[in-house]
């Protein structure tokens, strides 16, 4: 009587389902039951831990812990080497124009994408390699450097770094002063 339910209903995928509720109502024989119905049409269940509950209890009824859902959704997964032996470079993350030697201009971009087709393609089998804004570079200048290093030796490049719309037509050394008027040309 829900999207989820509904879903679930009509999906080919593993299902796999993490219950979580009061002690009592997991204890009580009709959950039990349904579990187990559950189970004998082929969803995974991960039984709920043991602990302090939201509504004050004590008892079986936790959501489990993150890493046990984690690890049994990985194995459910049906990996498939099909990137073995690639050499995949990803590109995540914003790049920076700096205005002075203290001050940029950016965007929002988080490398949350690419992070997760890293993780994906790596799951593939593929070696990845993952350049991310931060930690690998921070101009677009850093990130190219990068880039020439292992261009070579890809036989895949994703690029999902946001990269600047502008470039600062003159960097100001030093800082630039606060009060000043300084036009910055992009």
């Amino acid at each position: 009587d829900n999207l989820l339910t509904t879903v679930s209903l009509a999906t080919k995928a593993p299902v796999i389902i993490c219950p979580s509720m009061n002690v009592h109502m997991w204890e009580n024989p009709l959950t039990q039951e349904n579990i187990k119905r559950l189970s004998s049409f082929g969803y995974d269940i991960v039984h709920p831990d043991e602990g302090d509950l939201a509504c004050g209890y004590t008892g079986v009824g936790r959501l489990p812990e993150i890493d046990r859902i984690y690890n049994k959704v990985t194995a459910k997964i049906n990996y498939t080497n099909i990137l073995a032996g690639k050499n995949i470079v990803i590109t995540a993350g914003a790049t920076r124009e700096y205005i002075d030697d203290i001050r940029y201009i950016t965007n929002a971009s988080s490398g949350k994408m690419g992070r997760a087709i890293a993780f994906a393609c790596k799951n593939a089998g593929a070696n990845t390699l993952l350049l991310s804004s931060g930690e690998d570079f921070h101009t677009v200048d850093q990130l190219w450097r990068q880039l020439k290093k292992h261009i070579d030796s890809a036989d895949i490049c994703i690029h999902t770094e946001a990269k600047g719309d502008f470039l600062v037509k003159k960097k100001l050394t030093g800082k630039l002063k606060s009060g000043n008027n300084e036009l910055i040309n992009l």
